[in-house]
Parts: C-alpha cells; structure tokens; sequence
C-alpha cells in the first residue's frame, strides 16, 4: 500500500466517523423536536365568576377527558370531552365544584386524559375555597369563591 494510499484510506475512515456522529446528532434533534410537537399540558384555574374550575388545553394535541377527580368526587364519562387545542373560544372544559369540599383547606384535582394518539395522561392541580359575605339590598349573602393552581401533566397508564 502506498503512502497516498494509507492518506486516502485515513481520510475515508476519519469522513465515516464524522458523518456518523453528525447522524446521531441529528437523530437527537428529530426526536426532540418530536417530542416538542406532541407536549401535553393542562392548566387549572377558576372561571371569570371564581365559581367554577376551568380546565385549558396549554399543549399542542387535542386530548380527551375521561375522568375527572375532585375531593372525594369522581366524573367519569362514557364518551370522553374534547379538550381541544389552539382555538382559544373552545380550548377549556369547565366542572362545577362539589358542595363537599372543605373550607380554606387544599383539595385535590386529577383530570385523567387520552391524547389524539392514544397515549395517556394525568394532569394533577390543587385548589382551596373560600366563603365571603356581601351585602346586597340590605341582606347579607354568602358566596364561595375558588383559588387553584396547576402542578404538573405526566404520562402514565391508568384504567
């Protein structure tokens, strides 16, 4: 083999290791990028009234609500609620409260969810009510309030 010979092949096997890593690298990128494009996540807040729970589609795909647990209640539907994604006017589904909850103590929230794919999620929240007394005509009224906050949507297998 000559000295050109022994160059050419050093130039080969050093443009294979390159183009190899540069694939690999770019494979990461992809299936990041995928990963990205599929995000899940639900936002739990209260309506405009402070009376009702809205929950928002803040992913990228369109998800489906299965089942729904606040407290010690559960709403599980046999036809699951589109909770779709990127249309503002009807991206949230909203779930009046239970009477049971407790005063000025954290409840829970789970919202268990099927994406467009088929992959499921639980998105779990936290919330607290709250009782204040107004004065209307002359008589006072109580109402209820919420406060509620979001801590984080995970993929997990539930039935």
């Amino acid at each position: 083999m000559s000295f050109f010979e022994k160059i050419s092949l050093s130039l080969q096997i050093l443009t294979l290791v390159a183009a190899t890593y540069i694939g690999v690298t770019q494979n990461q990128i992809n299936t990041r990028q995928a990963q990205l494009q599929d995000y899940v996540a639900i936002a739990a807040s209260p309506d405009n009234s402070g009376q009702k729970i809205t929950l928002l589609n803040t992913g990228k795909v369109n998800l489906y609500i299965n089942k729904i647990i606040i407290g010690d209640q559960t709403l599980s539907y046999d036809r699951p609620r589109l909770l779709a994604t990127g249309t503002l006017e009807s991206s949230y589904y909203w779930v009046n409260p239970p009477d049971s909850l407790p005063l000025d103590k954290d409840f829970d929230l789970k919202v268990y969810v099927t994406d467009e794919f088929g992959t499921k999620w639980v998105s779990e929240h936290g919330g607290q009510v709250h009782e204040y007394t107004t004065e209307v005509q002359g008589k006072s009224v109580e109402n209820r309030t919420l406060n509620m906050w979001s801590y984080k949507t995970e993929q997990q297998n539930w039935s």
